[in-house]
């Protein structure tokens, strides 16, 4: 069993501190785990139906109040050594013989007799896809169209068999897939595609690691210094792992790597 992430949250004088340790017995074999990320952390506070995971756990404790002397020493105690894996993800993956769904707004207990929101991959059938997409929600129909779409894009990219499997049965897998623009949506700048540019109106490249400019647009110069007088212009910087942007061309930013947070 590894564990994959820990949330202590400290009390005061009237509020007893609190901790949840996420843990996981296949991460190995995990798609999510893999690219730094795991379902059980989309979730706040690491709980609802829509974050479940087959190999995935969530152990919760409670300790004291700041006015008990073992306050401190309890919050020590549980403190342990983990991966520090605090990203979540927002689209299906396999982990081992599962297939993962996290999205929100399919009410997965009316699909599965179980209510979880994954299953066994090789139960995952033609039938089964046509329920998810024939599917409606009580209240966010717009909500959940627009799932259906990212499903469908994410199925393209991650399961491109099962997505041609489908799409030869008749299943509208490709056209839901092709309305599914992701032009105005917020990704990680770091899991975009090396060599495009990530800003609209800035003249950065990125190049896998470092946003880079030879341009001098991007200069503020001090004094009296001016810019028509710059022999030669190179600007490197490293943008944070959570450092976010809005695509404005797909084509040339987004590959099945990138990872949205909407």
């Amino acid at each position: 069993m590894t564990v994959i992430n820990q949330r202590i949250k400290e009390g005061d004088y009237n509020t007893r501190a609190s901790v949840l340790t996420l843990t996981c017995t296949n991460c190995n074999k995990c798609s999510s785990y893999k690219k730094g990320r795991c379902s059980l952390n989309n979730h706040p506070s690491w709980y609802g139906p829509c974050w479940k995971c087959p190999y995935g756990s969530i152990q919760s404790a409670t300790g004291y109040t700041q006015r008990a002397k073992k306050y401190y020493d309890w919050i020590k105690q549980q403190e342990v050594k983990h991966e520090n894996i605090t990203k979540g993800i927002n689209k299906l993956f396999l982990t081992c013989d599962y297939i993962v769904f996290p999205y929100k707004y399919v009410e997965w207990s009316e699909i599965f007799d179980n209510g979880n929101n994954y299953m066994k991959f090789e139960d995952f059938t033609p039938e089964v896809m046509i329920l998810i997409l024939t599917h409606t929600h009580r209240y966010r129909t717009a909500d959940l169209y627009r799932e259906k779409e990212l499903l469908c894009k994410h199925l393209k990219y991650e399961l491109p068999e099962k997505f041609k499997e489908f799409d030869d049965l008749g299943i509208k897998v490709a056209e839901l897939a092709k309305a599914c623009s992701d032009n105005d949506r917020t990704a990680y700048l770091t899991t975009l595609k090396t060599g495009c540019k990530p800003f609209q109106n800035k003249d950065f490249t990125w190049d896998g690691e470092y946003l880079v400019s030879t341009s001098s647009d991007p200069l503020w110069l001090p004094g009296s210094l001016n810019k028509k007088e710059l022999e030669d212009v190179y600007i490197k910087l490293k943008p944070k792992d959570d450092t976010t942007v809005k695509i404005w061309d797909e084509e040339s930013q987004v590959t099945e790597e990138t990872v949205f947070i909407d």
